[in-house]
């Protein structure tokens, strides 16, 4: 299946850009707002919810990104717009306060402007009153975690919550049972909530710091796939903060820290996750398999033609596989698309594949480039010294290559 989020992502960007009277009630920059718009839509796992406890809504978005990305576009633009926008017919409104705030542009944090509009008009909406600032969330309730999965109309029925708040007389010990039977799978879409001392009373790989003195809050985290024991452990794959985390986990402490799951059954399967594509061939790459690394990069532009990482990855991958030239066109090919991210690093790799041809010239005027779509991109700044010194030393030997 395609989507359309790019292109309705860009048409925003040429309103916005380009209207002379286009307003937005929020303090945020609309090209900083499409980017991590963007970003936040082509890698859902990439999320993350940063400094604030924004842990359900962050859950939700995820979902609801693999679920229906264009549907999260088209709402991402209204609240953009006007400061309110809809979930099906649930009505999601910012606060005057969040409108106000200005807290996104004056901290460097990697939650993104797109995510924390998104979550912090949620919150409102649920009664939290988010201001704009990680000391004002106050966390998500079950039910409305359930409700705004229900009202994204991906889900053939009601989903259903078995969480704390409706445990009842079920006894602790039981808590292990029930979460043997979820089963996520790409039909079925699995939030369980969990304290974070988890983290400490088990182990994790990758490795969370957490103080052994610290008693934990409950948590929204995705499941990953089915929970299992294994040598008597409780094994439990997790995504929050923008990384899945493997947990081996006692049962006891599991019967303790588990406070249940809210399912839902979509009868569509959710994409696939175009990131998580290319750093498999990314990995192919390393070992030496560039033509298998181009077969999944094909295979990514073929459903995501505006994905413009993929066709970095592809000239990479040629460009290394010493075909330099295919290297050039495919570089050439996602620049004339004007993507709306990933710009700078293209120019980047386009540049190291003229230097691989002695073309100093050109290789300064598209580091050049590189630089000026990101003024951080350090990398085209070392290479940019690097092809000015060898070209004033290549010009010095009269054209003798070096």
């Amino acid at each position: 299946m395609t989507y359309s989020y790019y292109e309705i992502i860009k048409t925003f960007i040429d309103q916005s850009q380009f209207d002379m009277n286009y307003s937005t009630p929020w303090h945020v920059d609309p090209l900083d707002f499409a980017v991590s718009l963007l970003r936040l839509i082509d890698n859902p796992d990439g999320i993350n919810q940063s400094l604030f406890g924004f842990c359900g809504e962050v859950a939700f978005l995820r979902t609801w990104a693999y679920r229906d990305p264009d549907a999260v576009a088209e709402f991402a633009i209204e609240l953009y717009k006007t400061g309110k926008s809809n979930i099906g017919d649930y009505k999601v409104k910012a606060c005057k306060q969040l409108l106000n705030s200005t807290w996104i542009k004056e901290h460097n944090v990697p939650i993104g402007a797109a995510v924390w509009m998104i979550c912090g008009a949620l919150a409102d909406s649920e009664f939290n009153f988010f201001e704009g600032s990680p000391d004002d969330d106050s966390g998500t309730g079950d039910n409305w975690l359930a409700l705004w999965l229900k009202k994204t109309n991906q889900y053939y029925k009601k989903p259903k919550v078995y969480t704390r708040n409706i445990w009842g007389i079920i006894p602790r010990k039981s808590h292990i049972d029930h979460a043997l039977k979820l089963k996520p799978d790409s039909y079925t879409d699995v939030i369980i909530v969990i304290n974070t001392y988890m983290f400490v009373k088990g182990k994790s790989s990758p490795h969370i710091a957490i103080s052994p003195s610290y008693k934990g809050r409950p948590h929204y985290v995705a499941l990953n796939k089915p929970i299992s024991i294994v040598n008597g452990n409780v094994h439990i794959s997790i995504w929050t903060w923008a990384k899945s985390y493997e947990l081996v986990i006692s049962k006891e402490h599991f019967n303790d820290l588990f406070h249940g799951s809210i399912v839902a059954y979509s009868n569509k399967p959710k994409r696939a996750n175009y990131y998580v594509c290319c750093e498999k061939g990314e990995t192919l790459e390393k070992q030496g398999k560039y033509l298998e690394a181009i077969e999944i990069y094909d295979k990514v532009i073929g459903i995501n033609p505006d994905f413009a990482r993929a066709w970095c990855c592809k000239g990479n991958a040629l460009r290394k596989s010493k075909r330099i030239g295919e290297a050039l066109k495919i570089y050439d090919k996602a620049l004339n698309t004007n993507p709306i991210d990933g710009q700078s690093g293209l120019w980047y790799n386009k540049g190291v594949a003229l230097g691989k041809l002695d073309k100093y010239e050109e290789a300064i005027k598209v580091y050049d480039n590189a630089i000026k779509m990101d003024s951080r991109n350090y990398a085209a700044k070392s290479n940019l010294r690097i092809a000015q010194e060898k070209l004033r030393i290549y010009n010095n030997s009269d054209g003798v290559k070096i």
